[in-house]
């Protein structure tokens, strides 16, 4: 094969990223990750993710006998989205993913392998037990994170209002940070599941000696 066609077919197959990102959880804990090709990072949560989230929320406050007003709705869709480190999303379907970094509660133990195994397992049970959901078949899997000591996997279709959807997330642990790295996609572009499983594989944990 000459050189021009092994240049081209290199970068075919490169993967669908446009660049390296670091957050800094701690002076000791950082994330690096690579934004997917098309998709951006979030400073302030968009109005469309913050609309799906006000219905979400709405949903459930209905469920308990509450009626919020839009305003309550928007600031809780606004405050759980800020909850997370980092939120990055396509803009042209509303794909997102958010990595979320829990450092453990005074008094709570390291958890163990079988700990976190479970806790992916109740993401998955709450997921089927929200307001709208039906036809869910989820699998979990052991999850390799660059620098954690364990993680786990759990995959999800289902339908949401007839919608279809999939969820896929990671959780795991590296001390002292449980760690949340969720994703949900509309299905509106193929594109967005290979980008969101070659982030969830690539996204790695640098920790610094004290």
């Amino acid at each position: 094969m000459k050189p021009g066609y092994l240049l081209m077919a290199a970068l075919f197959f490169l993967p669908t990223f446009s660049f390296a990102e670091t957050v800094h959880i701690s002076n000791l804990t950082s994330i690096v990750y690579e934004i997917p090709d098309g998709w951006v990072r979030a400073e302030e949560p968009p109005q469309a993710l913050l609309d799906i989230f006000a219905e979400h929320i709405e949903h459930e406050a209905q469920e308990k006998g509450y009626s919020p007003s839009l305003e309550q709705l928007q600031d809780a869709a606004k405050k759980r989205l800020d909850a997370n480190e980092v939120l990055l999303y396509n803009p042209r379907t509303n794909a997102h993913i958010t990595i979320d970094m829990s450092h453990l509660r005074r008094g709570e133990k390291v958890p163990s392998k079988k700990s976190i195994q479970l806790s992916a397992k109740y993401a998955g049970q709450s997921l089927e037990q929200e307001e709208g959901v039906s036809g869910l078949t989820g699998k979990s899997s052991e999850a390799t994170v660059s620098g954690a000591w364990y993680a786990n996997r759990y995959d999800a279709d289902y339908l949401h209002h007839e919608e279809k959807m999939r969820f896929s997330g990671i959780i795991g642990f590296v001390s002292p940070y449980w760690f949340y790295f969720y994703s949900s996609d509309y299905l509106k572009d193929p594109a967005d599941r290979k980008k969101i499983d070659q982030f969830l594989e690539t996204i790695s944990i640098i920790k610094r000696a004290p």
